[in-house]
């Protein structure tokens, strides 16, 4: 993220998103650990880069009082992304295995890299940053010592990630046993459900710019606890 006061940040986000096409077809044409796990680790470096960067991105193009509406409406985005892509990768998981699934979404982000080129605006250049690389990384934490909503906001963040790829992920395990037994693309299939969730939360943007964003948040959070204690309880 940091490289986007070093570097024009369109350049920056197909080149994330070449990267990324690259990283994919390693670990779809992997054949040792080795080289899977390596695969991995440039995918889930280089899939939250581009996530984050886009969001951003969009922020930083947006006008200052109309921000909350547009990085909600890319934050849904990127949501909802992430959960059809589960409808997606069940199906080709079960009509060509789980390299299938890598090779697609390799063939996806370089369809992608046009478009992206071509759609996304041109953002005015600051001035050059004087600081390396090392430093920007350094200085974040400059950054969020005095600040106590970035450090509230962090924090929810960093707890908000693991609790949902924890349900999703586990989620394979009961449906994919007896007495379920579902298919890949069945289970990939609960994805719109949570899909549909995530689109009814578009409006918390909006919601943001009245001024209501703690509010909304507050009430996010209530119903993420809710969710979780009925899984529970179900379970």
């Amino acid at each position: 993220m940091p490289l986007g006061d070093r570097v024009e940040r369109r350049r920056l986000m197909i080149a994330q998103l070449l990267a990324l096409a690259g990283a994919l077809g390693v670990v779809s044409l992997a054949r040792s650990v080795a080289v899977l796990l390596a695969g991995m680790l440039g995918v889930g470096m280089l899939g939250t880069a581009m996530t984050q960067g886009l969001i951003a991105y969009v922020a930083a193009a947006a006008a200052p009082d109309e921000r909350g509406r547009v990085v909600g409406a890319a934050g849904t985005g990127v949501f909802v992304g992430l959960l059809l892509a589960r409808v997606f990768s069940g199906g080709v998981s079960d009509l060509a295995g789980w390299r299938g699934v890598y090779g697609c979404s390799a063939a996806v982000m370089l369809a992608l890299a046009v478009p992206l080129w071509r759609r996304l605006p041109k953002l005015a250049r600051g001035a050059p940053a004087t600081m390396s690389y090392v430093h920007l990384i350094i200085s974040m934490f400059a950054l969020l010592r005095p600040d106590r909503v970035l450090q509230t906001r962090g924090v929810l963040a960093l707890l908000m990630f693991p609790t949902l790829n924890i349900f999703w992920s586990t989620l394979v395990l009961p449906l994919s046993a007896p007495p379920y037994n579902f298919s890949h693309t069945a289970i990939g299939a609960f994805g719109i459900a949570g899909a549909t969730g995530a689109l009814a939360a578009a409006r918390a943007g909006q919601w943001a710019d009245r001024g209501w964003g703690q509010r909304t948040s507050a009430a996010a959070l209530a119903l993420l606890l809710l969710a979780w204690w009925r899984r529970r309880a179900i379970a």
